[in-house]
């Protein structure tokens, strides 16, 4: 395994973790509007992540 794809694979764990725990703190408001938010957030963040292959493709090549 190469060392820029190690790196790749560091980056996108550490934007995963810190992405998780703002859509969960989202989900975890009282405000209707934030829990969707949140849902939406997390959504969005497990797409990218598949469409991505967790940072190691390009999607826009």
């Amino acid at each position: 395994m190469s060392t820029q794809r190690i790196f790749l694979m560091l980056t996108w764990a550490v934007c995963f973790f810190l992405s998780a725990d703002v859509g969960f703190n989202f989900l975890n408001q009282k405000d209707t509007f934030q829990n969707i938010l949140g849902l939406f957030f997390l959504t969005g963040l497990l797409v990218i992540s598949f469409k991505t292959k967790a940072f190691t493709k390009n999607p826009f090549n």
